[in-house]
């Protein structure tokens, strides 16, 4: 798609200043979420609570009842409203809980995971996983194992994203890089590099790739073919989410803050574009 302007130049794209998220007392944020209500959602890794904010940004409470969190350190949600935390635990003990909508513990879908870290769901409601040193695995909706990615270009996996069209993106945090996959699982390229402790991938409706850059204090955003976009300063970022509007929200660890950053300038899709459609 290539978008008419009619009213005026358009500045470059960028964020605003730090708007930081009140009310919750959060202790070692690590995952950041977003659901199609535009709640914020922010785990906590030290106090085993998922801190829930609305679309305003105001402090509603803990989310999640019924369930035993264990080092809970990203959460995502499919299209049905359902939220799945991935949990460290200790030892071989990681697992996925399944909460509905209101919160309320469904089920572990999967476990016996050692150090499970990043989560990404993709259009059809398939959950893939970061584990351990070189593995990232996509599963079924029920917790089904569907396909385990070659392990040859992935180093220390501690996110994964996915795009509109199924490719899948793997932040390796020892190699610095992002590597991309088809939805088959076949590697297609390395496609960003030179990172500095990498923590955090996501994806927003245009197909931008948002990168937290920890070891730089930054986080990074580039255009679906790699071209960087724009960098914003932030502290520790472990954890990104986009909404529809744009605003990046990221969860810094050891500021044991939310920071919401709303865009400045370029172009902004709302929601994903069809699979074969780029903007």
């Amino acid at each position: 798609l290539t978008p008419a302007n009619t009213g005026g130049a358009v500045g470059a794209f960028g964020f605003g200043a730090a708007i930081t998220l009140a009310g919750a007392t959060l202790s070692g944020p690590n995952g950041s979420a977003i659901d199609a209500s535009g709640n914020i959602y922010v785990t906590n890794l030290n106090n085993n609570t998922i801190s829930k904010y609305n679309s305003s940004g105001t402090y509603i409470g803990t989310f999640g009842t019924g369930g035993t969190m264990s080092a809970p350190i990203d959460v995502d949600f499919d299209s049905s409203g359902n939220a799945y935390v991935v949990n460290v635990g200790t030892g071989n003990n990681g697992k996925i809980d399944k909460y509905n909508s209101s919160g309320v513990y469904q089920s572990t879908i999967i476990s016996g995971m050692h150090l499970a870290n990043g989560i990404g769901i993709d259009a059809s409601n398939n959950i893939y996983v970061t584990i351990g040193a070189d593995t990232v695995q996509k599963y079924s909706a029920s917790g089904t194992l569907i396909l385990t990615l070659p392990t040859a270009n992935i180093n220390g996996p501690t996110d994964v994203a996915v795009d509109a069209s199924g490719n899948i993106y793997v932040l390796n945090y020892n190699s610095a890089n992002v590597t991309k996959y088809n939805s088959s699982g076949t590697y297609l390229s390395t496609l960003l590099t030179g990172f500095i402790t990498p923590t955090c991938i996501a994806i927003d409706g245009a197909g931008n790739i948002y990168i937290g850059n920890s070891g730089n204090n930054n986080v990074k955003v580039y255009s679906p073919n790699g071209t960087l976009l724009t960098t914003k300063a932030v502290t520790d970022a472990e954890g990104l989410a986009i909404d529809s509007k744009g605003d990046l929200f990221v969860a810094s660890f050891s500021a044991n803050k939310e920071y919401e950053y709303k865009p400045t300038g370029g172009y902004f899709l709302s929601g994903a574009l069809p699979a074969g459609l780029s903007f």
